[in-house]
């Protein structure tokens, strides 16, 4: 992915901020959500845990998603 972006500047001439165009930062936040959903798999498939039912799961993950 190539990023079109723009600066803005103090009046040092630090960058301080950065515009990007929004298509480009969906992308990446779609990016990032697939690399936190891979962490957790990775996380969940590497301890061991007790069995739930998917009904209880998914409360449990839209609880802890609400939070952020």
């Amino acid at each position: 992915m190539t990023l079109h972006r723009n600066f803005i500047v103090d009046g040092t001439g630090n960058k301080v901020a950065v515009m990007i165009d929004i298509k480009d930062y969906k992308k990446m936040v779609d990016a990032v959500e697939e690399l936190e959903d891979i962490r957790a798999y990775d996380k969940a498939t590497t301890r061991k845990q007790k069995l739930i039912l998917a009904k209880e799961a998914f409360k449990e993950i839209e609880a802890k998603r609400s939070k952020k």
